[in-house]
């Protein structure tokens, strides 16, 4: 399973703008009251967003989500408290590229359904995507990406399903291969409007079950 509440580790200090763009930038990110000055104009260059909010997976400020493992322990995942008004700098240059706003869950940039939680490279984004925008079934869609041959991926094979007595859930199958395999390694339960319900890690290849942690209780903020 490409991305899951149990593998976030690392704070990201580097990163590339988008998908297309391997450029390696910096970016500094400071906690903010609210948007109210998302006006402001610092060069021409720079435009000012708020990073996207997917429905599925509602990452707004002042949130939680708490689980229970495998082992009988519970894990909490939280937002940050606030928007974070995030300035990317061109690392070529060290000029400012562009300014956003976004929530952090469990200290990674969500950008609707995408989390960036690794370094760029040349080979390697850091946006790591854990739905379609589109939420289509049946249809595989790249997670992750390793260099020089491992291939992350993804696919709905439900929707609009009540599971663990919440409605509006999708189930995700994961899986890991080279660029024409797929190997089973997990699946992620999401509801809409909150967030990740369930994860299960599998033994490769196999439906059984190493690693779970179920939701038990969750606040969402605004």
């Amino acid at each position: 399973m490409k991305f899951r509440p149990l593998i976030f580790f690392v704070f990201i200090l580097i990163f590339s703008c988008n998908k297309e763009n391997t450029d390696l930038m910096n970016c500094d990110c400071d906690p903010i009251d609210s948007l109210n000055n998302d006006e402001e104009i610092i060069d021409s260059v720079i435009r000012l967003d708020t990073f996207k909010i997917g429905e599925y997976f509602p990452v707004y400020p002042n949130s939680k989500w708490v689980y229970l493992n495998q082992l009988g322990d519970t894990v909490k995942y939280m937002t940050s408290l606030n928007y974070e008004k995030c300035t990317l700098y061109q690392w070529y240059t060290d000029k400012i590229d562009t300014v956003f706003y976004a929530t952090r869950y469990n200290g990674f940039i969500v950008n609707k359904y995408e989390i960036l939680e690794g370094s760029s490279s040349y080979h390697e984004s850091p946006w790591k995507r854990i739905l379609p925008d589109n939420l289509v079934l049946n249809k595989y869609f790249e997670e992750d990406y390793r260099y020089p041959s491992t291939y992350y991926r993804g696919k709905i094979i439900a929707k609009d399903t009540t599971f663990l007595n919440f409605n509006s859930v999708i189930f995700v199958n994961e899986y890991i291969g080279p660029e024409s395999g797929n190997i089973s390694i997990g699946k992620t339960y999401y509801a809409k409007n909150i967030g990740i319900i369930r994860t299960e890690q599998w033994y490769a290849g196999e439906d059984s079950i190493r690693a779970f942690e179920e939701l038990i209780d969750y606040k969402i903020g605004q």
